[in-house]
């Protein structure tokens, strides 16, 4: 999605916003006008002449409300969507760069670059990420390293191991 393209959904989404809201308000007023007036006058309100303007007066507002309200949802539902997408871009791309490092044997700046990311909106790509540090961490030659893939393998371990589920 271009600059352009995202202006104008925020563009759309507000100015329906601002619409439903007018119309709701319209409506509001409208019917608070017309119980001012009916309980102040002494004419037939049953009267179809009174009643078809009256009821179309009364639920125009409420529809096109109804209709501005989704209409701003739809835009905010693209941007939404749009930012979402940026996210699992900007995640991935950190992704790959830490897989290049691994790949290189530069595990400690691999694992600093895994940790400035702090939101991976696809939880499988952090899974693999998680593991693939750990399996690299922990046959690293450095020995610090090997103590922390060491450590963090057995954390996984006892996380995940079946004696602890009670039945």
């Amino acid at each position: 999605m271009d600059t352009q393209t995202k202006f104008r959904l925020k563009k759309r989404s507000k100015i329906f916003t601002w619409l439903g809201y007018l119309s709701v308000l319209f409506f509001a007023v409208f019917l608070t006008t017309v119980l001012i007036i009916r309980n102040h006058s002494e004419g037939d309100w049953t009267a179809p002449w009174i009643m078809i303007p009256l009821l179309a007066g009364l639920m125009f507002p409420l529809f096109a409300g109804l209709i501005f309200g989704s209409l701003a949802q739809f835009s905010r539902q693209e941007l939404l969507t749009y930012m979402r997408d940026i996210r699992i871009y900007r995640a991935r791309k950190v992704a790959t760069a830490v897989i290049n490092l691994l790949m290189e044997d530069k595990i400690q700046e691999a694992v600093n670059l895994y940790l400035t990311l702090k939101y991976y909106p696809e939880n499988v790509l952090d899974d693999y990420l998680y593991g693939m540090l750990i399996a690299r961490a922990q046959k690293s030659d450095i020995e610090k390293l090997q103590k922390v893939g060491r450590q963090k393998m057995n954390d996984v371990k006892e996380r995940f191991n079946p004696a602890n589920i009670k039945f």
